[in-house]
């Protein structure tokens, strides 16, 4: 019985390990879609995209976003050629390594006998991700005639991250005398230029056009990751209570929302009480002070996509005057904001709406941002300047920032623009002050943690 039970248990952990190597993205039908949309935008370029290799330390493996977007490949060391030309598409991945899956997980190599199944890919090559001899054959064959390659200038992207953020890491890096170093996108430009004698063309403006409306498939991993942070904060809401670590709240959020079907955290969440959110920073873990507003900024990731969205609450359960008064302006704003979000619109035309709200009231002098963003693969999506259609996904925040009295105000929805004008996605949760006071006074997680160990 017990060899029954273990060979049992062998067949299961097998298929699990199976089972992972097959996972791809949002389905072949879909990354298949990017690809060839891509190639039917890029005229007759050869394009090449790298995924990642893994990385130094032994944390999770994670792949860049441009790269997953195309392929859904969570692997490392692979590399995408298009060739918008003759409609190509090849993958190359490393042969394989037992002895370093054993050490880092599974990994996908070309002897894998799934891979056309559950990605489409018919040509798959072998290649030396040290020695890239194989790609380098394929390049100098494919290009021919050509003299000109497409690569996707943009920073390598993983879970987290935002491009404006990587963009200033970059920028700071590449000045600094003693480092100097081009991102990862530009250093494949550099040697391709040096090796090919070809022109790099920078394909990532489709990229961002194509990213901008999003399908089906992008949508239910959109909402599913709303979902998952309005039950996070929800949760929070419950269990604030003075004297509360602001990190109990962050663990708590975290516990909800991966239960609720989340992959972890779409960014690193925000918690701030008091003065500390008037400063537009994170602030350190803090206790949580009665008479004080907690703002708490969070999103979920499902499948590479990110909710980001904003509450803020009283700790003791109750608005004070001037509290309620700036909370009910910025409640107003989000509401004109949203009202403004349709097809045809823009961000400026968004904020625009927020705006006029909090000058009304005026408040104008307390407003520290802009109020709205693109949301996708990154918390915030690169910005396009142009009128919204259906299937573009924004987040609007406005707030107040009343640092004199130690008060900050920020309330984000996510919405997707419909025909019609715009669907919430993250409603779950309330906003009215009312029903946030209402809410507060149901038992939360750490009531009943509290009860066990009295």
């Amino acid at each position: 019985m017990i060899r029954q039970n273990l060979s049992f248990l062998t067949l299961i952990a097998f298929s699990t390990v199976a089972a992972s190597q097959e996972e791809h993205g949002l389905g072949k039908e879909f990354h298949q879609g990017r690809r060839a949309e891509l190639m039917q935008r890029g005229g007759e370029s050869l394009m090449i995209f790298r995924g990642l290799s893994r990385p130094r330390t032994s944390g999770v493996y994670q792949q860049d976003e441009t790269f997953w977007y195309l392929t859904g490949i969570e692997s490392p060391d692979a590399v995408l050629l298009l060739d918008a030309k003759s409609g190509r598409e090849i993958l190359l991945l490393p042969p394989a390594d037992p002895a370093g899956e054993f050490r880092a997980g599974s990994a996908w190599d070309a002897k894998d006998h799934w891979i056309e199944r559950v990605t489409g890919f018919r040509n798959v090559v072998q290649n030396d991700p040290e020695t890239n001899t194989e790609l380098f054959a394929l390049l100098g064959k494919l290009l021919g005639e050509r003299k000109t390659i497409g690569v996707a200038l943009y920073p390598t992207i993983v879970s987290g991250d935002s491009h404006h953020r990587a963009f200033a890491f970059e920028r700071r890096r590449s000045s600094d005398r003693l480092d100097g170093r081009a991102n990862r996108a530009r250093t494949l430009a550099e040697r391709l230029e040096h090796y090919f004698d070809v022109e790099v063309v920078d394909v990532a403006p489709i990229l961002r056009e194509m990213r901008l409306r999003k399908t089906p498939a992008e949508l239910a991993a959109l909402t599913a990751a709303c979902r998952s942070a309005c039950m996070a904060i929800d949760e929070a809401m419950r269990s604030t209570r003075p004297g509360l670590p602001t990190s109990h709240l962050r663990a708590l959020m975290n516990l909800t929302q991966v239960r609720a079907g989340a992959d972890g955290f779409a960014f690193q969440p925000v918690i701030q009480g008091g003065m500390h959110a008037t400063m537009l920073q994170k602030a350190t873990d803090a206790e949580l002070k009665a008479s004080e507003l907690v703002l708490v900024e969070f999103g979920s990731e499902v499948d590479h996509y990110a909710s980001k969205m904003t509450r803020t609450w009283p700790v003791d359960g109750s608005f004070s005057g001037r509290q309620a008064e700036l909370y009910d302006a910025v409640l107003a704003a989000l509401k004109a904001g949203i009202a403004a979000a349709r097809p045809g619109a823009k961000l400026v035309d968004v904020d625009g709406a927020c705006t006029s709200v909090l000058k009304e009231r005026g408040f104008f002098g307390m407003r520290r941002h802009f109020s709205c963003h693109f949301v996708g693969l990154e918390p915030v999506d690169p910005a396009i300047r142009r009128p919204f259609e259906p299937g573009v996904v924004i987040s609007i925040g406005p707030g107040l920032y009343d640092r004199k009295n130690g008060i900050g105000v920020r309330i984000e929805d996510v919405v997707v623009i419909t025909e019609k004008g715009a669907r919430v996605l993250t409603g779950d949760v309330p906003k009215e002050r009312s029903e946030i006071e209402a809410r507060m006074h149901d038992r939360g997680v750490f009531d009943w943690i509290g009860e066990l160990d009295d």
